[in-house]
């Protein structure tokens, strides 16, 4: 994200509170170093988006350590890698992610599901054309041997994959509009300051037309409900 004035910790620990979840779940654990390392007691990993492009030499060693982490962990804990966190999944395990060249995926977009989602447990009850907050350039071009595709539109035909026991899914279901509508106001604002109209345009446009994204949100409660059964299953 467009260093957010914010937790991203925090942001998601709020949106599963406001449905339901009590407590913290979820604690933050530094990627952007080349020693990652995770609680003992860890049941489940959520890879957040960021401003960096997986494929370039910028900040190298941490990307090559956080793709060891998931070669590690996909196949042993469950793991969702949102935006950036699943292009990170496919790219760790020989996919291929590159800039998009049909521009900028931004806003509450709709995807479709494929004939597999109705098999998985995240997405078995996603509706199709269900619309998710999406905020991105880069997108995967070839998913990993033994992907399975769970979701694709027009823009991008991998917006959600299941390899191991992990998920990747391009759109951001931690956006609600409002927290959505200020990173893009912020970016707005940039742009006006860099008279680039054009992009303040279609920034704009993008504003008015947020909506909220239940279908996406759901994903999320689904993944932190399956790390949290399992949890529940282990110390019975």
């Amino acid at each position: 994200l467009d260093d957010a004035p914010y937790d991203i910790t925090d942001i998601f620990n709020e949106l599963l509170n406001d449905y339901g979840f009590q407590g913290k779940f979820l604690c933050r654990v530094d990627g952007l170093t080349s020693n990652i390392i995770i609680p003992s007691n860890t049941k489940g990993v959520i890879i957040s988006g960021s401003v960096h492009h997986i494929y370039d030499n910028e900040g190298k060693n941490w990307k090559e350590a956080l793709s060891k982490f998931v070669r590690r962990y996909y196949k042993q804990i469950p793991i969702l890698g949102i935006c950036f966190g699943h292009q990170v999944i496919a790219h760790a395990l020989n996919g291929e992610v590159c800039p998009n060249p049909l521009g900028k995926e931004i806003g509450t977009v709709p995807i479709c599901v494929t004939p597999e989602a109705k098999q998985d447990f995240l997405f078995a009850e996603f509706e199709n054309n269900s619309l998710v907050p999406q905020s991105h350039l880069d997108h995967i071009v070839e998913l990993p041997k033994n992907a399975v595709r769970l979701a694709y539109n027009q823009h991008s035909q991998n917006q959600a994959f299941k390899i191991g026991k992990s998920w990747g899914i391009q759109f951001h279901p931690e956006l609600r509009p409002p927290l959505f509508r200020q990173l893009l106001d912020g970016r707005i604002k940039k742009l006006e300051e860099e008279k680039k109209i054009d992009e303040v345009i279609f920034y704009q446009k993008k504003v008015e037309s947020l909506k909220e994204c239940p279908m996406a949100i759901e994903v999320l409660k689904k993944f932190v409900s399956h790390c949290t059964q399992k949890k529940e299953s282990s110390d019975s």
